[in-house]
């Protein structure tokens, strides 16, 4: 009964107040999303740094350790070089891989995106 009531001017001014407490839950939800993405990220970023580090110096001896082996049988520079080379090869695949795997990650607010598409879909269908 209510509604009948109501002008044209009135449910417009209602429509316009709900579309817009509507698209502000909708960016509330995707900084949340957002937010929450972000610190996962530097959480798990932290320990890809460190283990980095670690890796990276377990590696120099690694290699340290088969180039000394490596010049007893043949000169020193070949065995550098062969060891320089097992470095870059292995150093290419890892950044090939991790190429691959980033290119696969959404960074998009997944769910905000649905319940947008979701909102706009009903708005639509309502007319």
């Amino acid at each position: 009964m209510e509604l009948q009531k109501a002008s044209l001017s009135e449910l417009l001014v209602q429509l316009v107040q709900q579309v817009e407490q509507l698209l502000s839950a909708h960016l509330r939800l995707a900084r949340q999303e957002l937010a929450e993405d972000g610190k996962r990220f530097a959480a798990q970023s932290v320990g890809v740094i460190l283990g980095g580090i670690l890796a990276l110096q377990g590696i120099t001896f690694l290699g340290l350790s088969g180039y000394k082996a490596l010049s007893i049988w043949i000169p020193a520079w070949g065995a550098a070089l062969i060891v320089a080379l097992i470095f870059l090869g292995g150093g290419a695949a890892l950044a090939f891989a991790s190429i691959q795997q980033l290119s696969k990650t959404k960074l998009a607010p997944e769910r905000t995106l649905e319940e947008t598409k979701e909102t706009f879909t009903w708005l639509t269908q309502k007319r």
